[in-house]
């Protein structure tokens, strides 16, 4: 023994406040490694080296939170520059000069659900640049705080404290209190301004996108995922395999060669439409084409294909078209509802990078095996892996961050190899083949909550530069009608709908006894998107090309679509009739209670109640019906003398046609007046000033 007494130092001795020391070391890699205290000291323990005590672990990972949520707050401000250089660069700004991007937003949960169980404590959701891929914006949601809830069970005073309790809904709520708050943050926290969401089926996540207006005057357009339509409907397509309806005959000839093609057909018509040199529009078009004829290529039958769709050798195949029917039938339904979403199906965007974020919170979070929500450890994990995500390097980018150095030699050479080895494997696929309940805001606090209606200045003078520039919008009031026939595919139809009164409504608004309140009808024009799961009006979806076409053969009509037609001088009045000809607009109406019933029929039983015969015996529209001043509208608005109205009960019975001619008496007296009320002092308001983004009841207005 030399008897010598020195210094051990466990970190480095230069520069060491700006170091961590060895156990925060220890802690901050326990939460990039998905681990916590029990699973660090066992490592620790199997080397022979001291444990870590829960005091200290838990002082040092208080620590460590703050300094890993200012690492990552660094890099979204980072990706969101980065957004919005190459934004500007194509142009994509608002007229007030902010940067419009594209997102994939997506979320995921502390615990594993099994479609079942939704009963997590914490949740997160990304919003993530489609341009750099990298994470700008992330929010974390607990229902738990360990502390809290202890202190409830024990009827004790709660000690102050850091409370991670931030929702007070239910889990499936988290992911739309996360994005709508993202949404309505870009500009004043980002400078962006997200107007293309791309993300899974959860409709009601950008219905509540939607009512939140965070960009009053820039429509947010909604484009579905690829991927998740195409599993979707690959998936349906495997349950006919099993469906016992279906006779075994016709099941056998679905086999797993064919389930393949279905898909890989639909695959390949994107990629032809993509290459299209047409407008926008006609690629939709042309692609819902090629998707429906899609099952009929599949099964032999080539007549309608298009000259790239199949080869001279596949024309040859036999036509099995005849022996499937009932499995054709139901077929055809499942690529119907695959064709609607055509106009998502032509981006061809995924949110693969929104799932990849995904899995690397689940990684951070031990499996979603551990309950890391007791206080705020899943929080901070959630933000180690927008670092992980947005950098590929999490702990050199912590480091030089907060310590503002390199970390040490052996952290920095295994983080930059994985980095260099993942960046090797992107660039080496590149370009092959690779295989919820709502919840209400609270009413009383946060950032739903109630707030006061505009001074009645303010209100004007947003009443004013709203008015001006719907006006000026509509003044290409013809662009608009071409640029609006695919209707519900038409993001700029969907937004103008918002804006005004459309001849749908119009019974419902002219119709009301006086001294009505507003508020309900006000809520189902403005707040109310997808209407398909009613039964009558799919009904009426299915069936109104069929009804059109047959129609035209009927009574030698040449059909056109056509969009969005705007009134001249009353620009908040609109109206879309299904078609127009030479003898003015069409109108079909497919009522799903008639159906397979033969309209003379109907019209006797007086079940026909759109429709009467007058004491002539001549039949005409019943003036008193909810579609006679559907149609008056349309006339009006679209400036056409005659409506060639008809109802269709069925491809077995002839349609019931008339024709019916604009009344102006009735316009100007029984329409036009309760319209132009309704829309200024009803439906502004909510538009202008709207009460449902603060939580509050609708103002009931009673005219």
């Amino acid at each position: 023994m030399c008897g010598s007494r020195f210094i051990l130092n466990t970190s480095d001795s230069t520069n060491t406040e700006a170091r961590l020391d060895l156990n925060a070391a220890a802690v901050s890699g326990s939460i990039i490694t998905g681990i916590g205290l029990s699973n660090l000291n066992e490592i620790t323990a199997s080397m022979d080296l001291p444990t870590m005590p829960f005091r200290l672990y838990s002082k040092k990972h208080d620590d460590i939170s703050e300094m890993w949520k200012t690492a990552a707050e660094e890099t979204m401000i980072n990706a969101a520059k980065q957004e919005v250089e190459v934004a500007k660069s194509r142009g994509d700004v608002s007229t007030a000069g902010i940067a419009m991007i594209p997102v994939e937003a997506d979320a995921c949960w502390g615990k594993r659900s099994y479609k079942n169980n939704y009963s997590a404590l914490s949740g997160v959701a990304a919003i993530i640049g489609e341009y750099s891929g990298k994470v700008p914006y992330i929010g974390v949601r607990n229902k738990y705080c360990v502390i809290c809830a202890r202190a409830t069970k024990t009827n004790q005073p709660t000690k102050a404290h850091k409370c991670t309790k931030n929702h007070f809904g239910s889990a499936t709520s988290m992911e739309q209190a996360i994005l709508v708050e993202g949404f309505k943050t870009s500009i004043k926290e980002r400078n962006l301004i997200y107007n293309i969401l791309i993300a899974d089926g959860d409709s009601s996540t950008y219905k509540s996108i939607l009512e939140s207006r965070p960009y009053p005057d820039i429509p947010i357009q909604k484009i579905e995922c690829t991927n998740h339509l195409l599993r979707n409907y690959n998936g349906k397509n495997i349950l006919l395999q099993k469906d016992t309806t279906i006779p075994l005959n016709e099941r056998k000839l679905l086999n797993m060669d064919r389930l393949k093609r279905l898909r890989t057909a639909v695959r390949a018509a994107i990629r032809q439409r993509q290459k299209d040199n047409s407008s926008h529009s006609l690629k939709i078009e042309n692609l819902q084409k090629d998707i429906l004829n899609s099952p009929l290529h599949i099964f032999g039958n080539h007549a309608s294909c298009a000259s790239y769709y199949c080869t001279e050798e596949r024309k040859k195949e036999l036509n099995l078209i005849p022996q499937i029917p009932t499995l054709f039938l139901k077929l055809k339904k499942n690529v119907s509802q695959l064709a609607f979403n055509s106009r998502s199906l032509l981006h061809a965007y995924t949110n693969n990078r929104a799932e990849q974020f995904n899995s690397i919170v689940a990684k951070m979070v031990g499996g979603k095996r551990v309950n890391f929500s007791l206080k705020d450890s899943y929080t901070t994990r959630c933000y180690a892996a927008v670092v992980s995500f947005n950098t590929g390097m999490p702990q050199y980018t912590f480091y030089k961050s907060i310590c503002n150095i390199s970390p040490g030699k052996s952290l920095k050479l295994l983080e930059t190899r994985k980095h260099l080895k993942n960046t090797r494997e992107v660039k080496t696929r590149a370009g092959t083949a690779r295989k919820k309940i709502n919840f209400n805001p609270d009413a009383h606090y946060g950032k739903d909550c109630e707030r006061p209606d505009m001074d009645i200045t303010d209100y004007e003078r947003g009443k004013v530069l709203f008015l001006n520039n719907l006006k000026e919008q509509a003044s290409n009031r013809h662009e608009i009608e071409r640029a609006t026939v695919l209707q519900a595919e038409s993001s700029l139809w969907l937004e103008l709908r918002r804006c005004i009164l459309t001849a749908s409504t119009f019974a419902k608004i002219c119709k009301r006894r006086p001294n009505q309140n507003s508020a309900p009808l006000v809520k189902s024009i403005l707040y109310q998107y997808n209407l398909d799961h009613i039964t009558s009006i799919k009904h009426g979806r299915d069936n109104e090309q069929k009804a059109l076409a047959q129609l035209g053969v009927q009574e030698n009509l040449n059909i056109e679509k056509c969009g969005l037609f705007i009134d001249e001088e009353y620009f908040y009045l609109g109206a879309t009739p299904d078609g127009f000809c030479n003898e003015g607009l069409v109108e079909v109406k497919c009522p799903s209670s008639l159906f397979g019933i033969d309209p003379d029929t109907a019209l006797l039983d007086k079940k026909l109640k759109c429709l009467r015969k007058t004491s002539q015996f001549r039949i005409e529209m019943n003036k008193n019906h909810d579609w006679y001043y559907q149609v008056q509208g349309q006339l009006h608005i679209a400036k056409k003398n005659i409506c060639v109205f008809a109802v269709w009960t069925g491809p077995e019975f002839p349609l019931k046609v008339v024709r019916v001619e604009k009344d102006d008496v009735f316009w100007q007296e029984q329409m036009l007046p309760k319209l132009i009320r309704f829309y200024q002092d009803c439906l502004l308001p909510e538009i202008i000033d709207p009460r449902k983004a603060r939580s509050m009841p609708l103002r009931q207005i009673f005219i």
